[in-house]
């Protein structure tokens, strides 16, 4: 429990770059999504941990130095990068990584269910297999995003060689015609002394 609340809370700070960093109205809507279950959910295991008088990890504890990555969190490098994208880059950026984090609860959920009698009390089975269901209902939604976002750059590419393409010959009957129009002056007949 202690590690699944680092790894929801970089979701939240991943959710947090949004408003400054993507235009895309869906991108603010998914944002807002993510960041309403991961605050409810990190309320609810910290709830789950102080029942049980276990330690209730801080804020910024997957910062803290040799903190372990769980399951499909975001490397300080890649979490860096996406802090210094902007637009389509940072929504490209955003929803891969998201994908890859939501994927990692998804391992750890398999990992918990595979682990005899853990799972077994009702709270955290409800837990786990609600937090199944939301991420690969999110990762497909994440997926048409990242579809569409692609898409249009391949689109925007295309069209950005098309444009590149006419200019270069239209440069290229410009310098033609003005080759054709500059008067050529006769061989010089000068002897060479």
């Amino acid at each position: 429990m202690q590690g699944m609340i680092g790894h929801h809370q970089q979701a939240v700070e991943m959710v947090a770059l949004i408003p400054t960093h993507s235009t895309r109205a869906d991108m603010q809507l998914l944002g807002k999504r993510i960041d309403l279950s991961q605050q409810d959910e990190m309320k609810m295991m910290r709830r789950w941990l102080e029942v049980r008088g276990k330690e209730i990890p801080g804020e910024h504890a997957m910062h803290m130095h040799g903190a372990t990555l769980m399951p499909g969190m975001l490397t300080a490098e890649e979490m860096e990068r996406l802090a210094a994208a902007k637009g389509s880059e940072f929504d490209r950026l955003f929803l891969e990584g998201m994908m890859k984090h939501h994927g990692g609860a998804i391992t750890m959920v398999n990992e918990l269910f595979a682990t005899p009698g853990a799972g077994q009390e009702v709270e955290i089975f409800s837990f786990a297999s609600d937090v199944d269901a939301d991420q690969r209902m999110e990762i497909d939604r994440m997926g048409a995003m990242l579809n569409a976002i692609l898409k249009r750059a391949s689109a925007m590419r295309s069209s950005a060689a098309r444009c590149l393409y006419l200019l270069v010959l239209i440069l290229c009957l410009a310098i033609g015609g003005a080759a054709q129009q500059v008067p050529r002056s006769a061989p010089s007949t000068r002897a060479s002394g």
